[in-house]
């Protein structure tokens, strides 16, 4: 293809991709050596599920049926405290009407006031008795055996302190977003995730489903307030004092999915601040790197945030140049082939994945897959610029070691307030 600068990036970053699915492949192997996962047993310990709402009325209904069903297949005592934060619909009374309706579980609803979600999820903790409490969003559903499989995680072994889900978007699907999320969070979820667990490596449980243990939430004051991704905040925080986290594929939640792009653009302008945020909190450059969620994944998922953008403007700059300076080697025909064999070693792997877990009918889609990874880069570019900056008080401290032009020509120099 031959040696433009433009070519020799765009197969680094398939290289990237693909080294990057090569050590779940191996991590992969090694949980396989490593024996059966956690099984049910007669252990039925009281359970507590936290949700945060605000103006959820067209769902919340739905997940709470989904928890009662879910409580009938656990078996043991579940209590549910939902937080209505402040809502202007018919949250609560929707709420409260499906609570009393309940055949397994019990449950209450708390009043907030709009104090944001991580206010919200503190006073249903507060309120919390369990020894293993849920963190649920307002805006999903669970499977029947989520509770099944989540509390032999922590029966079986004293240093996990986080249990996560297989997350998937709600079906039926409608929108070809849908399909993409859906190939999206097969592999991160029910593949890659899964495989950093075995070294301990999950950078955030999503708070779509997350089980914790109540005294460590405790002692870690709960979940942090005035940041985006208070669920990679509250994993991480408790993966620096030693806990463990665990994602089972067994434990299914289903999540709402933007419908449209004006949606997509703002969830994930909102995931990308989050991330960085919480990298600028845990950088293991600023507070050590206890173990390979702060050594290895951090700083690899701070970097596809801040250079991944570039992926989209290097290919872009490829068309344009093969396009206005066309070759033997870089016209637009060679370089678009390129570009999209430089997908193939992720696409791979996602394609596998839909075959293992059922989602066949989601491979017809799988061509729109380079238009939404395109669609991430840009998102995230906006991200990346939209970070505020630290202001500079002129001049210099480095310039004000010397004196000024002006000051040698006998200028007078206005001083700054």
């Amino acid at each position: 293809m031959g040696d433009h600068p433009v070519v020799e990036f765009i197969i680094l970053v398939s290289l990237r991709t693909a080294i990057s699915d090569f050590i779940y492949v191996l991590l992969g192997l090694c949980k396989l050596a490593g024996g059966r996962k956690p099984q049910p047993g007669g252990a039925h310990p009281a359970v507590n599920v936290i949700i945060p709402a605000f103006n959820e009325e067209y769902g919340i209904e739905r997940l709470l049926r989904s928890i009662d069903r879910a409580c009938g297949v656990y078996g043991g005592p579940v209590h549910i405290l939902l937080c209505d934060d402040g809502s202007t619909d018919a949250t609560s009374e929707l709420a409260n009407a499906a609570i009393r309706a309940f055949a397994f579980a019990t449950g209450e609803v708390l009043l907030g006031t709009h104090g944001g979600k991580a206010k919200a999820l503190n006073l249903a903790l507060s309120r919390c008795t369990a020894e293993f409490v849920f963190r649920l969003d307002a805006d999903c559903a669970v499977d029947q055996n989520c509770f099944r499989y989540a509390i032999p995680h922590f029966m079986s072994d004293p240093r996990i302190g986080l249990v996560g889900a297989l997350t998937v978007p709600k079906e039926p699907y409608y929108t070809w977003i849908d399909r993409m999320r859906c190939m999206e969070q097969i592999f991160n979820f029910g593949f890659s995730q899964v495989m950093l667990t075995e070294v301990d490596a999950v950078p955030c449980i999503l708070g779509s489903f997350t089980g914790f243990r109540r005294q460590a939430g405790l002692d870690l004051g709960g979940f942090v307030s005035g940041m985006f991704g208070e669920d990679a905040e509250f994993t991480c925080a408790l993966g620096r004092r030693g806990w463990r986290a665990a994602l089972d594929p067994r434990i299914v939640s289903y999540e709402d999915v933007p419908p449209n792009l004006h949606d997509l653009r703002v969830q994930r302008f909102r995931w990308s601040m989050a991330g960085m945020m919480n990298f600028g909190r845990f950088t293991p450059w600023g507070n050590g790197a206890p173990g390979p969620r702060f050594w290895y994944q951090l700083p690899k998922s701070a970097g596809m945030r801040f250079f991944s953008p570039a992926h989209f403007f290097m290919m872009v700059l490829a068309l344009q140049y093969a396009a206005i300076a066309p070759g033997e080697s870089h016209n637009v025909i060679r370089l678009a082939w390129l570009i999209f064999v430089s997908f193939l070693p992720g696409m791979v792997p996602r394609v596998l994945m839909l075959a293992y877990y059922r989602r066949l009918d989601v491979l017809l889609w799988s061509p729109l897959w380079i238009v939404f990874s395109m669609l991430k880069r840009v998102y995230l570019l906006e991200a990346a610029l939209g970070c505020g900056l630290r202001p500079v008080r002129p001049p210099l401290a480095i310039r004000s070691r010397f004196p000024r032009w002006r000051t040698l020509l006998g200028f007078s120099v206005r001083t700054d307030p």
